[in-house]
């Protein structure tokens, strides 16, 4: 019984002391009993323990595993976690690195999309400022940097209705010069003949009609060739 004992194999002792007792049931063979059926009963606990532990151990690795490949890293790391906490083979651990360094990029990547998307509404809100206000260059230059960043069709139409402004604003701009330019040789015009100075009045009517070839410009023209007897 002691080898067996020692051995750690308590059925085999236990079946030994109980053929002892059937021979003589004494309160040492008793005790010996009762200490072989304790040592049984803890092996059995144990073994149940640690087949419990395995269980939860594969569970654990295969719902990590899942979420893993769903891309749900934070829960992979949780789970893994859990894992290693019940035992912490070489297997969990490279698991454990692998869905933290996904989380890691995960949380770096978001973080960027944040920004750009904070970026794009700083040059789309810049952009509506400057269309507001009339700056239709520098409305342009922020849907552009937007566009650059994310070229939604909400910013492509706004950078179609700016470059547009701008296009009709220059064309406004050149015709009000143009407008301009010819009012004055028309106000020259009529000053020279307020003056009498029809060869100035005629070249002043002349360039007006170069700018704008009026009725206006032309009767100038005729009237002063008259005066001057052409």
């Amino acid at each position: 019984m002691a080898a067996a004992a020692k051995a750690g194999d308590w059925v085999k002792a236990l079946d030994l002391l109980t053929k002892a007792a059937a021979i003589e049931n004494t309160p040492e063979v008793q005790a010996d009993i009762a200490t072989a059926k304790k040592q049984l009963a803890d092996a059995a606990a144990a073994a149940a323990a640690l087949a419990h532990r395995r269980q939860e151990y594969a569970k654990l690795m295969a719902e990590g595993d899942a979420a893993a490949k769903a891309g749900d890293w934070q829960k992979a790391v949780d789970l893994f976690t859990r894992t290693a906490a019940i035992e912490n083979t070489a297997e969990v651990q490279t698991d454990l690195a692998n869905a933290r360094k996904h989380l890691a990029e995960a949380a770096a990547a978001a973080a960027a999309a944040a920004n750009r998307r904070q970026e794009y509404a700083k040059f789309r809100a810049e952009g509506d400022a400057a269309g507001k206000a009339g700056d239709w260059q520098k409305a342009i230059d922020a849907f552009t940097k937007a566009s650059a960043i994310d070229n939604t069709a909400e910013v492509q139409a706004d950078l179609a209705n700016a470059r547009k402004k701008l296009a009709d604003a220059a064309i406004a701009g050149a015709a009000a010069d143009k407008r301009k330019a010819y009012d004055k040789a028309m106000a020259n015009a009529d000053t020279a003949v307020k003056a009498g100075d029809w060869q100035k009045a005629l070249d002043a009517y002349q360039e007006a009609a170069k700018i704008d070839n009026t009725a206006e410009a032309k009767a100038g023209i005729a009237a002063a060739k008259k005066k001057l007897g052409r």
